[in-house]
């Protein structure tokens, strides 16, 4: 029998807050939570965990989806005034996480949580759409998502969205605990913790294209350690994508205490509304008072307050909680560079510091240079050094985006820019995808900003940036022969500086690609791919491969896919998201339109979706299909002894069977094994030069085998053709003159399935 542990204590909270990510608990309250999880998930929950639904829904779908048990010890944590949180430890090593979810409708207190949650979506679901989107979120400070459910039984039961997602648990205080218990920060603690805030902002605003709108002291989790400050900013659920925003008398906020003041029914919530939270929170840190009259002389009051080398922050502050939004900094980028400014040590200081630093390296020098030692450095080979050279070229690495699985590097920033010469007024990536007509004539450009590499021109004796040799690439519709060869130069500017490379070497001005007159209805996909020119030495212009170490010649360095929506009548379908090793495995797909993207949607209608593995000769049994989640799966990934990357074939169907879209992810299994080697984990992959025309072979492949299945009087006859074909060659000849059709009919019937690339 489950033994019964009191979980820890919330603190105290007023009636009718909105708690949203306050979900964490302090060090001391986590290490006596993980002490207490000692119990497995499939054990009796006591009578209080059984009254719960959500957990018992947990439990069951855990129970369904979990079979290697990775998850275990699952138990109630805390409740807010919007959602359900538990307590979990993932995986051999009993990594603690944090499930989510939204509580009923009728539990719902305050009107303001009823408004945002009921009318606004302000859910786990919309939090899911958020955090789907973050790739390496604790790169930029940001908590991250492990896995995610949807059940059909919790909305039955009044969940507002049925959705439960798993995010890694951050062991660290809230800045409001942190304050309360500890003190203001220090300058250096200050500088620290904002750093890291002001950069995941800008990650969210620049790079997601969402406005968190709950930036407040108890989402932002912090943790001080031996080496400084470590934060996370959490809790998503009143995120919304930039594109989406809309003025409203009531503006949507999951705290008043750090409301844009200016917000109303002419003014939407943008960049300075979320430096103004910012601003209020660091006001917080600062003084410890939680400022929340918004006028003018409180806030002006609470700066006063602020005391020692911080107060060379109080003009910043000031800008961020002005009324005046024509004093506010312009955007994220530019506060950003205020603060870092600041940061910089002043004048007596910098001199010391590198005073110090000089009388160091001269004793150094004095202490160290001996006949020894400079004998050995006079014998250092020619090979040694050219090793040396070869070692501090820049390298450079490529990775595949979760969430689309396109492909990008470390070296440049490669953007497409597509429309129909019929169309002008949509324009990827403004939209979520292209709709056109066969015949018609896509244009565009490929915008790559590189990073600036300093090196040093002995010629000159100068210090200069090195600019980034050609990068050759092609642009096609997956399945198509029909190509257009592209080329880039990577620019330090915002310039665009895309080249369309014809056969005798002439360069236009951009892509010019012709869609084809017998291109079928459904969902294709447009693909952009570049390509490493390899490391030989060029013949003029600057040696940047003195410098610079790409990878082999021919390896795909960029790849990006636009949905190409054909026949009026269909619904666009793409990718929202491929979870590799979550054992088990997720895929999604979604809609998508001809329109500014509408964010993440659960609501594809009448569709639905084969998934398989061709190279494995694998077919899918697909779980977690509803009407409202049709293309929404969990994958078992087969066990295989290839590592090569191989296809994950999608191909989806509407209502009367005939195909939307046929789309190939690259991935492959990982050397790495699971649960002592009876599971193992798979990757997305960099494909090579072959995979356009093997994806054609297996697309042609699927419309053949479709178009057989649509002709029962010439099924039978291919089969049987087929058969002859494997198990007497030589005879087929012979074999074929005892089939009904004679040999003319059959060689018609066999062409019109070449044509779809059946053999």
């Amino acid at each position: 029998m489950k033994t019964a542990v009191t979980p820890p204590n919330p603190p105290s909270r007023k009636e009718g807050t909105v708690i949203d990510a306050d979900d964490y608990p302090a060090d001391h309250e986590a290490e006596q939570a993980l002490q207490d999880l000692t119990q497995h998930l499939n054990t009796t929950p006591t009578q209080g965990e059984a009254s719960d639904a959500v957990l018992a829904e947990i439990l069951e779908i855990l129970s369904s989806h979990d079979p290697m048990g990775k998850y275990s010890s699952l138990r109630p944590h805390r409740k807010g005034g919007t959602r359900k949180t538990y307590l979990a430890n993932w995986g051999k090593a009993g990594l603690p996480v944090i499930f989510k979810a939204d509580i009923a409708a009728n539990e719902l207190v305050s009107s303001h949580a009823k408004r945002h949650v009921l009318e606004r979506g302000c859910t786990t679901e919309n939090e899911l759409d958020i955090i789907s989107e973050i790739e390496h979120p604790e790169q930029h400070y940001l908590i991250g998502l492990r896995d995610f459910f949807v059940s059909e039984k919790l909305l039955a039961l009044g969940s507002p969205s049925g959705t439960i997602t798993v995010e890694n648990f951050f062991d660290g205080k809230t800045l409001e605990e942190l304050v309360q218990e500890d003190g203001v920060l220090s300058k250096k603690e200050f500088e620290e913790l904002f750093s890291q805030q002001l950069e995941a902002e800008r990650y969210l605003i620049n790079e997601v294209g969402v406005y968190h709108r709950d930036n407040h002291k108890r989402n932002i989790l912090v943790k001080k350690t031996n080496k400084g400050i470590e934060s996370r900013l959490t809790d998503y659920g009143n995120a919304i994508k930039k594109d989406r925003v809309q003025a409203k008398v009531l503006p949507t906020g999951g705290s008043t205490y750090i409301l844009d003041p200016t917000l109303g029914e002419t003014q939407a919530h943008d960049e300075t509304s979320e430096l103004f939270a910012i601003g209020k929170n660091m006001i917080y840190a600062l003084t410890g008072e939680e400022v929340r009259d918004n006028s003018l002389a409180a806030i002006k009051e609470a700066l006063h307050k602020i005391k020692g080398g911080a107060k060379k922050y109080v003009p910043f502050i000031d800008r961020l909680v002005s009324h005046d939004r024509e004093e506010r900094f312009e955007n994220i980028d530019q506060a950003i560079a205020a603060f870092a400014e600041l940061k910089k040590p002043g004048f007596f200081k910098h001199l010391v510091t590198n005073y110090a630093k000089q009388t160091m390296f001269a004793a150094g020098v004095l202490s160290t240079v001996t006949l020894s030692t400079v004998g050995a450095f006079l014998y250092q080979s020619a090979d040694f050094a050219a090793q040396l050279a070869e070692e501090s070229k820049r390298g450079v690495e490529m990775k595949v985006l979760d969430r689309t699985a396109d492909i990008s590097n470390d070296l440049f920033d490669a953007t497409v820019r597509l429309y129909s010469w019929d169309d002008c007024d949509h324009r990827w990536p403004e939209v979520e995808a292209l709709r056109v007509a066969p015949g018609e004539s896509l244009s565009g450009d490929i915008e790559a900003i590189c990073e600036k590499i300093p090196i040093f021109d002995g010629n000159y004796g100068i210090y200069r940036f090195l600019s980034l040799p050609h990068f050759y690439g092609r642009a096609y519709i997956e399945g198509i022969d029909k190509e257009d060869h592209v080329g880039v130069w990577p620019d330090r500017s915002e310039s665009t500086v895309a080249l369309d490379m014809h056969e005798g070497g002439a360069y236009g001005d951009g892509i010019n690609y012709t869609i084809p007159e017998d291109i079928a209805p459904g969902t294709h996909y447009f693909v952009v791919e570049l390509f490493s020119p390899g490391n030989e030495k060029p013949q003029y212009g600057n040696d940047w491969s003195e410098h610079l170490k790409l990878p082999e010649k021919g390896t795909l360095m960029f790849r990006t896919h636009i949905p190409l929506i054909v026949g009026e009548e269909t619904q666009g379908v793409d990718l929202k998201f491929l979870a590799l090793n979550r054992m088990p495995d997720q895929l999604s797909l979604g809609e998508v339109y001809e329109a500014p993207s509408k964010g993440y949607t659960f609501e594809p209608k009448n569709l639905t979706m084969e998934v398989s593995l061709p190279d494995e000769g694998h077919e899918f049994t697909l779980r977690n299909k509803s009407n409202r989640h049709p293309l929404h799966t969990y994958l078992n990934m087969p066990n295989t002894n290839n590592t090569e990357v191989q296809p994950l074939q999608i191909v989806v169907r509407d209502s009367t069977g005939t195909i939307n879209s046929c789309m190939y992810l690259p991935i492959k299994r990982q050397e790495e094994t699971y649960n002592e080697g009876r599971y193992q984990l798979w990757e997305f992959g960099i494909p090579g030069l072959e995979w356009k025309d093997k994806v054609k072979m297996l697309r042609d492949d699927v419309f053949a085998r479709d178009w057989i299945a649509t002709h029962p009087e010439v099924q039978q006859t291919f089969e049987v053709y087929q058969a002859a074909q494997e198990r007497f060659i030589a005879d087929v000849p012979k074999l074929t003159d005892r089939i009904e059709f004679n040999q003319s009919q059959l060689d018609s019937l066999w062409n019109n399935a070449a044509q779809f690339g059946f053999h």
